[in-house]
């Protein structure tokens, strides 16, 4: 991975327009240079690394291994692969890539801090990244939510083979009550929103959005008996002031 494939792949991310309904997110293909995708996609690990490093950190249902991209859980990788991730994680754990992410999204940030916490709070953070490297399977599905108050940006980054499971995106959802905003709400029943669009789940092509009280998002139920949706997760998260 050389500084070409690091800056071509920031140059995608930030570039990309952001669509501001029903909050603000952007779908963004060929994020990484096509000889780099090609690596880091022989080298996604295999269901049986995913079953001995899965972790479960949210309320996810089983049918979604996943762990923390951290240097420690790698040692069951081979040599290469290790070193692929490891490139891949220092990068995207720099502060120069966390920094031009949230910077992508500083006013959308502030307008969401400003109306939870107030004026003082509005531009005072902490931030920090974490990394989650994601297996869905057969029945996983995830109904819409708007993720942790502690997220500020989200990144999912799509591992597809092929074409073939566009069908498997992340859903975007406006609630029916459209005055709804709950931060770190519960995965919510489908019958309670208007799906507004399915971005596709495609080779080399990621979503990232700001969590917000109106993020709602999920994924509809899996039914393929090998459905293979791999993905990296990757979030800017912010600890609230120690003084409030």
């Amino acid at each position: 991975m050389n500084q070409a494939d690091k800056f071509g792949m920031l140059y995608r991310l930030l570039n990309a327009p952001i669509f501001p309904y029903p909050y603000p997110h952007c779908y963004i293909e060929n994020v990484f240079n096509p000889e780099w995708y090609e690596q880091l996609l022989k080298h996604f690990p295999s269901e049986n690394l995913f079953s001995k490093l899965s972790v479960q950190t949210t309320d996810y249902r089983t049918e979604r291994y996943n762990f923390r991209l951290i240097e420690d859980s790698l040692h069951e990788f081979t040599d290469e692969s290790r070193s692929v991730w490891i490139e891949l994680m220092n990068w995207m754990n720099s502060r120069d890539f966390m920094l031009e992410l949230f910077k992508k999204f500083q006013i959308q940030i502030s307008q969401r801090m400003r109306r939870e916490q107030g004026d003082q709070y509005a531009n005072n953070y902490n931030i920090y990244t974490e990394i989650l490297m994601a297996l869905d399977k057969t029945r996983y599905s995830l109904g819409p939510h708007t993720d942790a108050s502690s997220k500020l940006v989200t990144l999912l980054l799509y591992f597809a083979e092929d074409d073939s499971k566009k069908h498997l995106g992340t859903s975007i959802y406006i609630p029916k009550q459209r005055d709804l905003y709950q931060l770190h709400s519960p995965h919510l029943d489908e019958k309670y929103f208007d799906l507004v669009q399915t971005l596709e789940y495609k080779p080399n092509s990621a979503l990232m959005f700001v969590v917000s009280g109106n993020s709602f998002h999920g994924v509809k139920t899996i039914t393929e008996e090998k459905p293979k949706r791999q993905l990296i997760q990757y979030q800017i998260m912010y600890r609230e002031p120690a003084n409030r």
